[in-house]
């Protein structure tokens, strides 16, 4: 059972991030969870508050309900930063919005999406709109390390990779500056008298 945890705050990278998991991910036994953290102040959490996080996994709730998708909706107090690290230790992956509600460029991370990639411990993918609505592209970065290995592991088993176009890409760095080269490189002779080029590796 693919379990997702998929936290929203209404706004509209949340939902973006939403329908891009519901892509995404396997469709084979999965279970969602929505989740809306609650910011609390030294009285704890108002009870605006928690009636706007009702309204806002009500709609979240309905959306995913229109593709068919049954979700259970869970509501947390404190910071959506701690909330989340924690609670994404329970889930094989956790959905997070690139940006929040009062974030209003298109590019980057916000704070909490940021922090969750930077801490968490566990799978996480950030949502946004995709760049076709047909073929589902899916570019792995590899370097041959056992991470990368883990990654693409990991990939398998949240995604039908059946169902997808799979580009695999190793980049080979050249340095941006090119220095003159070392005495060594040109063949000049060392204190044994032979040259760089004479000597076997």
């Amino acid at each position: 059972m693919l379990r997702v945890l998929i936290a929203t705050d209404g706004s509209q990278p949340a939902a973006t991030a939403m329908t891009a998991a519901t892509r995404i991910l396997t469709a084979e036994e999965r279970c969602v969870d929505l989740l809306c953290c609650v910011p609390e102040d030294t009285a704890g959490p108002s009870e605006k508050a928690q009636r706007r996080a009702a309204k806002i996994l009500d709609a979240a709730r309905h959306s995913l309900a229109e593709q068919g998708i049954s979700a259970r909706p869970r509501i947390e107090f404190g910071s959506p930063i701690k909330t989340l690290l924690r609670a994404s230790l329970d889930y094989d992956v956790t959905v997070v919005g690139a940006k929040s509600r009062v974030e209003g460029s298109p590019t980057g991370l916000g704070p909490v999406a940021n922090r969750i990639i930077e801490h968490s411990t566990a799978s996480v993918l950030i949502g946004r709109e995709g760049r076709n609505d047909t073929a589902l592209r899916i570019l792995v970065p590899v370097d041959g390390s056992d991470t990368t290995l883990a990654a693409i592991e990991k990939l398998g088993a949240l995604v039908d990779l059946r169902a997808a176009d799979v580009t695999l890409m190793h980049v080979v760095e050249t340095p941006w500056l090119i220095g003159p080269d070392p005495p060594e490189a040109m063949g000049e002779e060392d204190e044994a008298g032979d040259t760089q080029a004479d000597l076997a590796f």
